[in-house]
């Protein structure tokens, strides 16, 4: 019952209070007791004259006067005489039935006794039996009329008083029941705050609603919550059945971090947290709910600016992919064609007479195609990493002997400058740790290539031990130069992508400042770093890797220290040897293997030609996907298939993926192998996905091109 209600009550009570006290001092008329005195005075003068009558023995007149009486008296039920002694001697009606002759001595409200006297003595009594005024019970007390108006008059009452009190408080303004300086705190939030009632009426709001809706705070008292402007996303109005403080309201339970949108006085829509808390009455139901209103406009705002910024990152990362797919594309075809070529021009029949300053000329086309080469690869290698899809193997392998392999084959730089190029342990090594060989190398390459480069005297040391521990062993490796160092500030750059030490550097010794983030990052997918412990400005530095080695339970250790100077010397000298020596033709031949080559460069298609057929191969040249894949089909039905069909992917008119599908989806079964210019993360899978072989990617590699056709060739196999 709400306070409205108990108001009334009580009101009403006070009022049943007055109107009872009035009857029972007889200030409103008691109809029941105008009756009974109208009995009584009946019964009166029924005794009177049976008085008369008995004394003068006229029974029978009597009789007929009470017949009379009993007659014309719709009260009254029956009459009797009786003497005395108890013996009845008039009845009229069915008064021996109605009668109770139990009902003591007394004339009670439906049953009157009158004596009646002969000659100054009792002689009997007249009995009347009256309708009884009220039922019997407690049925009789609402039958009472003075009650019953009183009962009417209450109802009545509570009605008037509930309506007329309802309306009145809702006049009121309960805003004006918090103390003023409560609701000076409440105005200096920041967040907007609203009192509702279990009617969604405003019952209290601060400055901060005001501001927002435009309007004074206590203007908004009496108001639905509803009617303020709240909208959806689109500006469409927000459905009322979805408000959260009705969700507080119909269970009791606080709705917090609920998503709300309003449209301010400006017409601008901004964007609320709405927490939701039910105002519980003294029986424990919600009496209303405390809104709260943080504004978060703004971060809505940021949020959407981020999600924008975030879609043009990836899209401008998503073009610089494709860049360097196109950029990778572009320049290995050329490549292809400047390195086979060069190494034509080199081979050991063509070069036997020819004019030393044209040797000189081929082995510079060589080695600067070379390098140039090693920029793409590693611009590309930074494009993989950054692309989260480098692959790394986990497998074992021995970093002594990896270690001494980079260093045999950097010695033949070092030796030309009067280097020294040395690897010692400090303190014992696992014989094998698990790791990607592939890429510790690499990284020991750039470092020791680079200690190599920026030395001009003295020498480069490696310094490999283990740390960590047994839980998490690592193998660290330190790199040591007496080069020419760096300053501080140029030592902060180091590791920044395309930076060097300064301008001057690129000049001198060339790179592209993409080694040393490469092989940082490198490590750290090896579960290391690579760090720069020291450095002094023309004094040296001193670099240091670190990578995970695995489990090395059971794993032999090597403490051999003394081995490694003489050992590395020893590498060196061989490796020299090596370089002087004739080299040694172990490709495969390929003679009988029929190749169809698929490639819409001349000079590329020349080339090729040439690697193959100088190994003894047959070769067709088709110059687009459409044409090798008819060629490919109809040497199958004749019978007479190609053994290896070489795909170049990127060609006019089809391009590799598509006749490589056309292919596969005709049932041609046999070897096919993509040759592509592309390089980046993904362009293997993409390859075999369309259903290749093997992928190999341009500039060609004589060797390894020959050994891959000889591998799936049948002739071969």
């Amino acid at each position: 019952m709400n306070a409205t209600a108990h108001i009334a009550l009580g009101l009403s009570f006070i009022l049943m209070t007055l109107l009872l006290g009035a009857l029972s001092i007889g200030l409103i008329p008691d109809r029941h007791l105008a009756v009974r005195e109208g009995r009584a005075q009946l019964a009166e003068a029924v005794a009177i004259t049976g008085s008369v009558m008995v004394t003068q023995g006229n029974l029978r007149t009597l009789e007929a006067t009470l017949g009379l009486v009993v007659e014309r008296n719709d009260d009254l039920l029956s009459a009797g005489l009786r003497r005395s002694d108890g013996g009845i001697l008039v009845s009229i009606g069915e008064h021996n039935t109605l009668w109770d002759p139990g009902g003591g001595e007394y004339s009670t409200l439906s049953q009157l006794k009158v004596p009646v006297w002969s000659r100054g003595q009792p002689w009997g009594q007249v009995e009347l039996r009256f309708r009884p005024l009220t039922p019997p019970g407690i049925l009789g007390w609402f039958a009472d009329p003075g009650l019953r108006m009183i009962g009417l008059l209450c109802l009545v009452a509570f009605a008037v008083f509930y309506l007329y009190l309802r309306k009145m408080l809702e006049q009121l303004d309960p805003s004006q029941a918090v103390p003023p300086h409560v609701r000076a705190a409440l105005d200096t939030l920041a967040e907007g705050l609203l009192v509702i009632d279990m009617k969604e009426r405003i019952v209290l709001a601060n400055k901060a609603v005001g501001t927002i809706v435009g309007r004074e705070p206590d203007t908004l008292v009496g108001k639905r919550v509803h009617e303020l402007a709240w909208v959806n996303a689109d500006g469409t109005p927000f459905p009322p059945e979805e408000f959260p403080w009705r969700s507080a309201m119909s269970d009791g339970k606080s709705r917090r971090n609920d998503i709300i949108l309003m449209r301010d006085s400006d017409d601008d829509v901004r964007t609320f947290i709405a927490n939701c808390s039910p105002v519980l009455g003294s029986s424990g139901t919600p009496g209303g709910v405390l809104i709260s209103l943080d504004d978060v406009t703004q971060l809505e705002e940021h949020k959407v600016e981020l999600s924008i910024a975030k879609e043009e990152a990836e899209a401008a990362n998503k073009a610089k992919s494709e860049f360097l797919a196109n950029m990778s594309h572009e320049i290995r075809t050329p490549m292809t064609a400047i390195l086979g070529f060069a190494d034509v021009l080199l081979e050991h029949g063509n070069i036997a007479d020819a004019p030393p300053e044209r040797i000189e000329a081929a082995e510079t086309i060589k080695r600067n195609g070379t390098h140039l080469l090693a920029i793409i690869n590693d611009i590309l290698d930074l494009s993989k990493i950054e692309a989260e899809k480098m692959d790394m193997e986990s497998v074992e392998c021995s970093p002594w002997e990896l270690i001494n392999d980079v260093i045999s084959l950097q010695s033949v730089h070092a030796e030309p400058r009067q280097i020294s190029l040395k690897a010692r342990m400090l303190g014992p090594i696992p014989r094998v740790i698990r790791t990607d060989p592939n890429r510790l190398r690499q990284i020991l390459l750039n470092l020791i290539g680079n200690a190599i480069k920026f030395t001009e005297r003295g020498g480069v040391q490696v310094e490999i031990g283990l740390v960590g521990g047994a839980s998490s062993p690592r193998l660290q490796i330190d790199v040591v130069d007496t080069g020419r160092g760096m300053t501080e500030e140029q030592a902060s750059r180091l590791f920044q992508t395309f930076s060097q030490a300064d301008t001057t550097t690129t000049r001198k010794f060339g790179g592209t400042g993409l080694g040393l983030v490469i092989s940082r990052r490198l490590a750290q997918l090896l579960g290391g770093d690579v760090v720069l412990v020291e450095t002094k400005l023309n004094a040296g530095t001193r670099f240091r890797i670190a990578v995970e080695t695995g489990p090395l339970t059971g794993v032999a250790m090597l403490e051999d220290e003394g081995q490694s100077g003489a050992e590395s010397d020893e590498r060196a000298n061989l490796l020299t040897s090596r370089s002087h020596a004739e080299p040694r033709d172990d490709t495969p031949s390929l003679d009988g293997c029929r190749v169809l080559l698929a490639e819409d460069g001349p000079d590329n298609q020349r080339l090729i030609a040439h690697i193959l057929k100088s190994a003894g191969a047959e070769v067709s040249i088709c110059e687009n996907g459409k044409l090798a894949a008819e060629a490919a089909l109809a040497s199958r039905d004749e019978g007479n298939p190609f053994d290896v069909i070489l795909m170049d992917m990127q060609m006019p008119v089809m391009d590799g993926y598509a006749a490589t599908r056309l292919l596969r989806e005709r049932g041609f079964d046999g070897s096919i192998i993509a040759l592509t210019a592309h390089a980046m993360a993904g362009d293997r899978e993409k390859c075999l996905a369309a259903g290749c072989d093997e992928y190999a990617t341009k500039p060609i590699n004589r060797k390894k091109l020959i050994q891959l056709t000889a591998r799936f060739s049948p002739i071969q196999s």
